[in-house]
């Protein structure tokens, strides 16, 4: 049994001093605690001491218990605080007292009887302790608020112990009232406000939901305005209280507006509706639906009609004449106004994308240490963390890239130590959802929609489509050719042996060279 003592010889409050139990020790990260009872008074300090001796093992047990289950640690992995209103906290202390009505409504009369003297024991403390009501329903308080997955602020829960313990008092004394024959209905029931459905705040939520499921920072940067525009609109930022009529009222309004694009005023496009305004509010209400924060999802159903067919393929890519045209355009030579990064972009880029069907920001972003030899064979080395995929690959690199002199350059950036395509010390702060790279991607469509080319197909991602028909015209592998260009087939084969580097090079190798009349 521990015993209050005095910290040192100027102290006149007494402490618990505590040794951690040796089991508990890599949870607790020490062997022995201090707590400070606050008291001077050495017979309230000893009550106070055992109280919280005994508050502190429970915790570690719980601790302890659950890494023993594989769950996770519900100290260091606590919910986020909740701060509940007056009214709030009373709705919760009913359904705590309908919780337990329900629980125990076939005790017997000595049963209800026993429990309602129990209740009237912790009502009288032996010595006050500042939170002898949470300390009378230890265990029942924390229970409750874990089966609700709600981590309360302070006033928040000193509020609804004191609600709780009212609660308790009410409800052991109806059942006692029950037990002896008097059903009647109970004006404590009807006292309690009906239970309000926890706030979801729209942009917290979706915060929650992008770092769950490891959105990626363009992705991010698109939706997050969606959730407060439509948040703006209903005038409720409150997304427990979302209808499917207020979804489908926010859809066909969206659908009536009109926007610009480039120097063209016309209505919003109905696949933009539906791939990014009903997608984003949509994951969000999902990740909510299965937080078991909200019952149904009320975006699922919701339609939107006539949205355009997906071009073909040839749509797509860019045609033989076009790719030429590009090409040709790259061995001009840059203005004197570009700087050393873009004239080798505007050189370099769209020959890679033509030999390798990459997205162009996988090749912006380059470094000289992701051109690499693997088994004998040069390769650009596309890492996860810049790939949409999220999966490292290996690209062997076309000889007609290396003819051109392609390692000279990249031995030259090498030598810098700097990026093939932009140079660090030039960014203005691009991060996060605009990164340099994707700049200088940006920058380079600029420049191929000055070209006289199809002005409708994408003037980077064309050459990805371009590479895909190319592949099929030539006989290639369909697997391999989705290795290369970093496509998912579904299927469970693909999960089976090796890329091995000389079978993707004798794939890319099959791609026939571009014979540019003005190459030098």
């Amino acid at each position: 049994m521990p015993t209050p003592v005095l910290r040192d010889k100027k102290s006149k409050s007494y402490w618990l001093r505590k040794r951690v139990p040796q089991r508990y020790r890599d949870l607790v990260g020490r062997g022995e605690i201090w707590r400070s009872l606050e008291t001077k008074d050495e017979r309230i300090a000893t009550v106070r001491c055992v109280s919280l001796s005994l508050e502190l093992e429970a915790e570690w047990e719980k601790r302890f218990e659950a890494r023993r289950a594989g769950l996770p640690d519900p100290v260091t992995q606590r919910l986020p605080e909740t701060t509940l209103s007056p009214k709030q906290t009373f709705a919760l202390a009913g359904e705590c007292y309908r919780e337990y009505i329900e629980q125990h409504a076939h005790d017997s009369a000595t049963k209800a009887e026993e429990a309602a003297m129990a209740h009237k024991r912790k009502s009288k403390p032996v010595v006050f302790h500042p939170n002898w009501q949470f300390m009378a329903y230890w265990n029942e308080i924390l229970g409750f608020l874990e089966r609700k997955k709600l981590n309360l602020d302070t006033d928040s829960r000193t509020r609804f112990v004191r609600a709780f313990f009212r609660a308790m008092e009410h409800a052991t004394g109806d059942l006692v009232r029950q037990a002896n024959g008097d059903f009647s209905p109970s004006e404590v029931a009807e006292s309690y406000p009906p239970s309000e459905p926890e706030r979801l705040d729209a942009l917290t939520w979706f915060d929650r939901y992008a770092e769950a499921a490891g959105l990626a920072a363009s992705t991010l940067e698109r939706w997050r305005p969606v959730i407060q525009e439509f948040t703006d609109w209903v005038k409720d930022s409150n997304l427990a209280r979302v209808t499917k009529k207020q979804v489908i009222d926010w859809k066909n309004a969206l659908l009536q507006q009109e926007v610009r694009i480039g120097r063209e005023v016309r209505k919003r496009a109905p696949r933009t509706v539906k791939d990014v305004h009903l997608a984003a509010l949509k994951a969000v209400c999902q990740y909510l639906v299965d937080e078991d924060k909200l019952a149904v999802n009320p975006v699922a159903g919701v339609v939107v009609r006539n949205v355009e067919t997906e071009r073909d393929d040839d749509e797509k890519g860019f045609s033989d004449k076009d790719a030429r045209t590009i090409l040709a355009a790259t061995l001009q030579g840059g203005s004197h106004l570009l700087s050393v990064e873009m004239t080798a972009a505007r050189r370099w880029i769209p020959w890679i994308c033509a030999y390798t069907g990459a997205r162009v920001n996988e090749i912006t972003s380059l470094l000289p240490t992701d051109v690499v030899t693997v088994q004998g064979i040069l390769c650009f080395s596309l890492p996860k963390e810049r790939s949409k995929g999220k999966r490292k690959r290996i690209v062997p690199i076309h000889s007609h890239l290396i003819e051109q002199g392609l390692q000279a350059y990249v031995a030259e950036r090498k030598k810098l130590g700097k990026p093939l395509f932009y140079d660090p010390a030039r960014s203005r702060g691009g991060k996060g959802a605009n990164p340099h790279y994707q700049k200088v991607g940006e920058r380079l469509a600029e420049w191929v929609r000055t070209l006289p080319v199809d002005h409708n197909v994408w003037p980077n991602h064309g050459w990805r489509h371009r590479w895909k028909s190319q592949s099929r015209d030539v006989g290639m592998h369909a697997q391999v050719a989705d290795f290369i260009q970093g496509h998912g087939s579904g299927s469970v084969s693909e999960k089976y042996g090796s890329k091995w580097p000389k079978t993707l090079k004798k794939a890319v190798e099959m791609i026939p060279r571009y014979r540019i009349s003005t190459r030098t």
